[in-house]
């Protein structure tokens, strides 16, 4: 079965900032680090559905289950969907886009200074943890 890009090139035009290399490195990254997902047919999903969600939920895998005559879909782990629309609506507005990925410059570059989990839960009004 042949690979195909999930996100074809062009479809999405995004105005060119700084930060736009940190952002593509960074999902460039995770990427390499997550292996390439597994392929199934709708056939082979049936038959062995228990299994394949065993493995989106147990190893945190991707299935990418190809249909024919119909679109791709994907099974991905629920806590996975939800990273990926928290991180989509903290992206949507560019100023806090550039605000986040600045501070993960930082972070990654560790140029911040370190705070105390203490000082950081008064500073937002938690108080002391125990």
């Amino acid at each position: 079965m042949g690979t195909r890009a999930l996100w074809p090139a062009g479809r999405c035009r995004v105005r060119a900032s700084p930060l736009d290399n940190m952002y593509r490195n960074t999902v460039r990254s995770w990427w390499e680090a997550n292996a390439m997902p597994v392929e199934t047919t709708y056939t082979s999903l049936r038959e062995r559905l228990a299994s394949f969600l065993d493995q989106v939920a147990n190893d945190q895998e991707v299935v990418i289950v190809r249909r024919r005559g119909a679109k791709d879909v994907a099974l991905i782990p629920a806590e996975e969907l939800a990273s990926l629309m928290e991180t989509a609506h903290l992206l949507r507005s560019p100023r806090n886009a550039e605000r986040l990925l600045a501070a993960l410059g930082r972070a990654t570059g560790r140029k911040g200074k370190p705070e105390s989990v203490d000082k950081l839960r008064r500073e937002v009004g938690l108080g002391a943890s125990h």
